[in-house]
């Protein structure tokens, strides 16, 4: 018997380096663009797990245990790993793919995938029952024990750029793929054509990126200076997004009439940040589409997210909440498991007068849009014609003015801007980066629309103005459970006919609860005052377990 095992034991030595020798000058294909990677030359020891320039490392699979075999698996990954190809986000492994438009985009790998990533990495050596020494494929257990560690030695990403980009330190991210002082993987498109970015830029080179820039918005009708100067910002914003430590707010670009430039502008500033028009969604129907919504587009890493034409106003809870988060966190779809991933989106909406409700109106700066004609788009007389065209034959030249003018103005010692600009709550470093570079260039105004914006926009205070004036009319001061309030809604239709936005379509929806919904709502307002008698809603009290509910003057 003894005889027997050794003998195993050599044909098991002599097998391995024999696969060792097959996998010898062999370069190692991931599968995923075409890449290889070499690492350093083998030291002809064949330790298990080891990465090697012309060999594959190899593994017997024996009786050990399955966290030795995942280790040894995990170390033939990771040293194979280099330049980067897999990484750790969101609680799993991710790669960058292409799809067939060419748009580069993040997704988790599955089972399958991680076991051909291993199997092009390690070599897996088994032996049969009748004693025979067999190559074999990475067992499943391995496979999915490896996926369910939740921490690998493998670089962080936080997410995608097509373009050059200014780092956090001031520096300029010019080379493909992954970045370790960004965490960024950078993808330029092939047709992308990049002018030298001067070091230290002169006068002249400033001005001239200057120019070069303000080209983009000449045709566009904004209603003032102060427009513009946002419609600047939003478009150096997604260029220097890496540079800016803090959270960016929603950009909403509202016209007066169809056909002003509202989507094109958007367009304008995607083809220039990604080189090409982002995808456009619509306005999600309740906030658990739109919390799916924002998963499934935050987990795809892109540097933007665009609502675009909207034709009900805007505002949820949970787009609430991502404009003001650094880190996403929510149920991945279809399954239990949490996933938390970078927010750091450059966020845009669009629509013909554009409407705000909740607390999206403080957590957006203004682009208005104005033709002054009955059919705008039937305006004549445009500097460039097919601007969007225009904007990819120079999207290099574009580039490299915003970056141009990013670098001077930081070696120029990041200069306070000549007028401070307003208070944006939450969003104090964006609004102290953008205004600045902005001021440098000689451009004024930025976010000084804002309050103008705030009052014809923010769609649900007034709404609730009214409402509250309705209820003071209706109901008085006395205290009302919300299941009252419903029976005096559904008996008086002109006292419905007040109600916000947000309740209406729940009180005439039968498949919704709508004393559960308003109770809620008024629980979000509580103790907020409303018009020139600064009313509120305020508890007093319950009754039958129900909350009781009264609108009086809130005391200062």
């Amino acid at each position: 018997m003894s005889e027997k095992i050794i003998d195993i034991r050599e044909k098991v030595k002599a097998k391995i380096e024999e696969e060792k020798a097959k996998f010898r000058g062999q370069p190692r294909d991931r599968g995923d663009s075409g890449q290889s990677s070499r690492s350093s030359p083998d030291d002809g020891g064949g330790k298990p797990g080891q990465a090697s320039k012309f060999s594959l490392p190899a593994i017997f699979i024996t009786n050990e245990f399955l966290d030795k075999l995942s280790d040894k698996a995990m170390e033939a990954l990771t040293a194979t790993n280099d330049p980067p190809y897999l990484f750790a986000r969101s609680n799993t492994i991710v790669k960058v793919e292409t799809d067939e438009k060419g748009r580069p985009h993040i997704i988790n790998l599955n089972d399958h995938q991680l076991r051909g990533y291993l199997a092009r990495s390690v070599g897996f050596i088994k032996i049969t029952s009748e004693g025979e020494i067999q190559k074999t494929s990475p067992p499943m257990d391995v496979v999915r024990d490896i996926l369910g560690l939740g921490k690998w030695e493998l670089p962080a990403l936080e997410g995608i750029v097509q373009g050059p980009v200014l780092r956090q330190d001031g520096t300029i991210l010019t080379t493909p793929g992954y970045d370790p002082l960004s965490r960024l993987y950078y993808v330029p498109p092939s047709d992308l054509n990049m002018p030298p970015i001067p070091e230290n830029p002169t006068d002249a080179e400033v001005r001239r990126a200057i120019n070069n820039f303000k080209e983009v918005f000449h045709d566009f009708p904004f209603i003032c200076e102060s427009d513009r100067a946002n419609a600047l910002g939003l478009t150096i914003t997604p260029v220097i997004r890496p540079a800016i430590s803090g959270l960016v707010p929603l950009a909403g670009i509202t016209a007066r009439a169809p056909g002003t430039g509202k989507s094109l502008l958007a367009e304008i500033v995607s083809c220039i940040a990604a080189g090409k028009v982002a995808a456009m969604a619509g306005n999600p129907k309740d906030d658990d589409e739109m919390r799916k919504f924002l998963t499934s587009r935050l987990l795809l890493g892109g540097p933007l997210i665009v609502f675009d034409n909207l034709d009900k106003p805007l505002g949820t809870a949970s787009l609430a909440r991502a404009l003001t988060s650094n880190e996403w966190e929510d149920r991945y779809l279809g399954k239990s498991l949490i996933v938390r991933m970078p927010q750091r989106a450059v966020w845009i909406a669009t629509g013909n007068n554009l409407r705000l409700t909740g607390d999206l109106p403080r957590r957006t700066y203004p682009i208005r849009l104005d033709a002054r004609m009955g059919r705008p788009w039937q305006r004549e007389g445009f500097k460039n014609r097919n601007l969007i065209g225009w904007v990819l034959q120079n999207r290099g030249e574009l580039l490299a003015a915003i970056l141009t003018i990013a670098r001077a103005f930081i070696l120029a010692g990041k200069p306070d801007p000549s007028k401070p600009a307003p208070v944006l709550g939450n969003f104090e470093a964006w609004a102290t980066t953008v205004g600045g570079v902005l001021s440098f260039a000689g451009v004024n105004g930025f976010l000084e629309n804002l309050q103008e914006f705030h009052n014809e926009s923010d769609l649900g205070t007034h709404e609730w103005e009214l409402f509250i004036g309705a209820w003071e009319e209706v109901i008085g001061s006395r205290a009302i459970t919300c299941k009252e309030v419903e029976r005096l809604l559904r008996n008086n239709p002109e006292f419905a006919a007040i109600l916000p936005d947000e309740l209406e379509d729940i009180l005439n929806d039968p498949r919704k609860s709508f004393t559960k919904r308003l109770g809620r709502a008024l629980a979000e307002k509580e103790k907020r005052p409303y018009g020139e008698k600064n009313l509120a809603f305020q508890r007093d009290g319950l009754e039958k377990r129900a909350v009781l509910w009264k609108l009086a003057p809130l005391n200062p």
